[in-house]
């Protein structure tokens, strides 16, 4: 598991990594594995996007943004031009009915109000606006109308969560109540954590998604041995050694002891060999 110091210079890193995110004007601190984001970025989708690049990190558990959109001189726009453009763009948006989001825009925060059938209508219509110039925030209050019972609903996103993370299916619960889902369990990182959630928005019907799964460790880590009948406990590097080249000095033992007997039953030869100079070519094995 990676320490508070290491997760910290890996965020750092991804955010210098990524082109589109100053890094220079980010401060990134880290306790207990949750990262806190600080600082002033120059549009909502450079802010969008740090965030985007610290969740890519091994090892966050959770993230905290504290952030500001400082926007320059020439981003600056009218609240009513940026609703305007906003509207336009939704109703140019094909996964949308028409006239189902309405548009309100206060200080550059833009707040999208409405009803959809779909998580993905629900989506595509904050993703659509949130690239603006001039926009500091969304705020995505669309509601999703319920369809189906709460039974249908859990079958559905249970036979989700199987067929895209067999592995991970058992360790994840889901609760469903009217057209609300609540996911608990562990997952080991964030794209597992994404999964789960995305696999249940995508039910028709769920309006709200509780996300109660705690951060477990990796897959690949923590993992101990495990006795089975094929798989015989592997032994320390010291002792492994020994036990091989005891085997190899007997098989060598017994290659001089069957010559030695053929020799003799054919009539007198040289002498049986002596072992000294052998045991001798292996001074850490014990001598018989």
């Amino acid at each position: 598991m990676k320490t508070d110091l290491q997760l910290q210079q890996d965020v750092m890193s991804e955010l210098k990594w990524e082109p589109s995110v100053h890094a220079a004007q980010i401060g990134v601190e880290v306790k207990n594995g949750i990262v806190t984001l600080a600082g002033e970025v120059g549009s909502y989708t450079e802010k969008l996007n740090a965030e985007h690049a610290a969740q890519r990190v091994n090892g966050v558990k959770a993230l905290a943004v504290e952030m500001k959109v400082k926007l320059a001189n020439f981003g600056t726009r009218t609240d009513a031009d940026i609703a305007a453009s906003a509207q336009n763009i939704l109703s140019w948006t094909s996964s949308l009915p028409t006239d189902a989001v309405k548009v309100l825009v206060e200080g550059g925060w833009l707040t999208l109000s409405g009803e959809v059938e779909w998580q993905y209508q629900r989506q595509n219509a904050a993703d659509s606006v949130r690239y603006q110039s001039g926009v500091t925030g969304v705020s995505n209050q669309i509601a999703i109308k319920p369809s189906l019972s709460a039974s249908v609903v859990k079958s559905d996103i249970e036979a989700a969560l199987k067929r895209r993370a067999a592995a991970d299916a058992k360790a994840i619960a889901v609760e469903v109540k009217g057209a609300d889902v609540t996911l608990t369990g562990t997952v080991h990182s964030w794209s597992e954590r994404d999964l789960a959630t995305r696999s249940a928005w995508g039910s028709s019907g769920v309006r709200n998604v509780v996300d109660k799964m705690s951060h477990g460790p990796s897959l690949l880590r923590g993992r101990r041995w495990a006795p089975t009948k094929h798989s015989p406990r592997p032994m320390p590097g010291r002792a492994r050694w020994r036990r091989v080249h005891r085997h190899h000095l007997g098989h060598v033992r017994r290659e001089f002891c069957g010559a030695a007997r053929r020799r003799s039953r054919s009539g007198p030869g040289p002498r049986a060999p002596d072992f000294a100079g052998l045991t001798d070519a292996f001074p850490h094995l014990p001598s018989h």
